[in-house]
């Protein structure tokens, strides 16, 4: 419910921008027919609907808000591939391990998210049993109503008309009116039905409803009503002709004094705004068809933009902005987004990696950045991969050593590159025969070519390891428990804070674990020093890593990552 909150979230961050676009170009449309207006409003539906989109260049959505501008913040994780082998190091007994405090009433969820899901939940039930019992009471008081004709009853207790029903449509009039001003009332809402307008209004109240907490959800609501009735008011006026404006206008005059009613019930059809209406009405002359054609465009353009989201941009190659002079072969392999020779009519290349891909590009004689083809291969030679094996942890702490065998060969995907992990210990507590580790890794494959390192893949995840102890002093992995992604991270994260066979809570925990995620830097600090250190035993002296803007991420010429 939590991960459908947040996505409820981002879909109404996103139609607020389309339903503030859908305003602006409204007032710029104040001229053109109002069913251009009515029409630019399933835009904003589609974006309170829809959680998805198609792509395109002449999007009109930022990039910020297509991307889901409100996120918790997930981890990247692998399926976990270990064997249930058995690890041997060490025996442990002997060692003292820290007591667990037990909470006998620990691991309700208190996540932000969820509370926020829950009061979601709790606003759209409020308002769809408030419309619901508006129904029924509505239902209820129109009990004495009178058939005239057809579908049209009339009400002694009414003070405006409206419609009421979704399939079986009925129109109800105020008792006491005339017949010219019912030929008026009946012929707008028979237009009403006959577009369904009803139905559209009972849909974007359930939108409304789901929305609830978007102030400006609820001003589209009430705009759309409004575009709604003045465009149905034109499709009257041109039906009966030029000369009818002041009577219908008096029509709508003499039901201005009354009030809805009931108001919240999506069914109860009811004519609002009956001020902006009349004044629309007496201002109403037929548009010319430019002014028709050109709102027609513009509105078509604008929706086209709002329905789609902005395209990815992936440029082939990068403009030459840098003059950083290099030499051939390996040497040449440089992390910025370009370089140039030192001497343009030299015939010599250089190679360049694109950061975090495996493309490589030629930098020609003539400035031409472009992806390498096989033509090319005598160029690339001297940029072959370095294999190197996975990190392998030298230390003497038993509950570490097990723990980081483990990691290791959760993470390993030696057909993509060496492994590196760094392991964060939060507490380990053994209970009859299971040991049962609590920590948070650090993991990144990678490759190596010459001096330049790509990562491949990458995770920082909350665990729970529990072993088995065996006759023989060993431990066998028993049960793997990896933190959730989204709105299950940290209800995860308190549920496998257990102990290993009583089950029960251990107090503190889980706020320990996840307050580090928040402000996890010392685990990156030595994620970097493990690398260092297996680059150093590995023979290598010069590597960097680079972020996708050419900023540098990790470099061995650090000194802090030497200690």
């Amino acid at each position: 419910m939590s991960e459908l909150f947040l996505t409820v979230l981002n879909m109404s961050f996103t139609a607020s921008y389309a339903i503030l676009v859908v305003i602006i170009v409204r007032l710029l449309l104040k001229k053109a027919p109002k069913f251009i207006s009515y029409a630019l409003w399933i835009v904003v539906a589609f974006r309170l609907a829809v959680p998805f989109s198609f792509e395109s260049v002449y999007s009109l959505i930022p990039r910020d808000m297509a991307d889901a501008p409100v996120r918790r913040e997930i981890v990247s994780q692998h399926e976990p591939q270990i064997n249930n082998g058995t690890v041997t190091f060490e025996p442990i007994a002997g060692n003292s391990l820290p007591a667990p405090v037990i909470d006998e009433n620990a691991g309700l969820p208190d996540s932000y998210v969820e509370a926020g899901a829950y009061i979601w939940i709790s606003g759209i039930t409020a308002l769809l049993v408030y419309s619901f019992v508006s129904v029924l009471v509505l239902k209820r008081r129109l009990k004495d109503a009178q058939l005239t004709e057809g579908n049209i009853y009339e009400a002694e207790n009414l003070k405006t008309p409206f419609v009421f029903g979704l399939l079986n449509s009925k129109i109800y009039l105020p008792a006491g009116l005339t017949r010219e001003e019912q030929s008026y009332i009946i012929l707008h809402e028979k237009t009403h039905i006959r577009r369904k307008d009803h139905i559209v209004k009972i849909l974007a109240f359930v939108l409304i409803a789901v929305h609830w907490f978007n102030p400006l959800a609820w001003i589209s609501f009430m705009l759309m009503s409004t575009d709604m009735e003045l465009s149905c008011d034109e499709r009257v006026l041109k039906a009966m002709g030029g000369n009818a404006k002041k009577p219908y206008a008096g029509t709508l005059l003499s039901l201005a004094a009354g009030r809805y009613i009931l108001n919240g019930s999506p069914l109860a059809f009811s004519e609002g705004n009956l001020k902006s209406r009349i004044k629309n009405i007496l201002n109403y002359k037929k548009p010319k068809f430019w002014v028709i054609a050109s709102a027609v465009i513009i509105a078509a353009v604008v929706g086209a933009g709002l329905l789609t989201n902005p395209a990815e941009i992936k440029p082939d190659s990068y403009p030459l902005d840098f003059s950083e002079a290099g030499s051939t072969g390996m040497e040449a392999i440089q992390s910025k987004k370009s370089v140039s020779l030192p001497d343009k009519d030299n015939k010599t290349f250089e190679v360049y990696f694109k950061p975090n891909e495996h493309d490589q590009y030629v930098l020609n004689p003539g400035n031409d950045l472009k992806k390498a083809g096989e033509e090319d291969d005598h160029i690339l030679q001297a940029g072959e991969e370095i294999k190197l094996p996975d990190f392998q942890y030298d230390g003497n702490d038993p509950v570490e050593k097990l723990v980081y065998a483990t990691e290791i060969e959760k993470f390993s995907r030696p057909e993509r590159g060496f492994t590196v992990i760094a392991s964060k210990i939060f507490g380990s507590y053994e209970e009859s025969g299971m040991l049962k580790v609590f920590v948070t890794t650090y993991g990144a494959t990678y490759r190596l070519y010459g001096n330049v390192l790509d990562i491949e893949s990458g995770g920082v995840i909350p665990v729970a390891i529990t072993y088995r102890k065996d006759s023989n002093g060993n431990y066998r992995l028993e049960k793997y428990e990896q933190a959730g992604d989204g709105a299950d991270f940290v209800p995860s994260i308190r549920e496998f804070c257990t102990m290993p066979v009583s089950g029960k809570k251990i107090r503190g925990l889980a706020e320990k674990i996840t307050e580090h995620y928040t402000n996890r830097e010392d685990l990156h600090t030595l994620h970097w020093k493990n690398l260092y250190k297996h680059l150093k035993e590995n023979g290598i002296n010069d590597a960097t890593l680079y972020y996708p803007d050419g900023e540098i991420k990790f470099t061995m010429s650090d000194p802090k990552y030497a200690n």
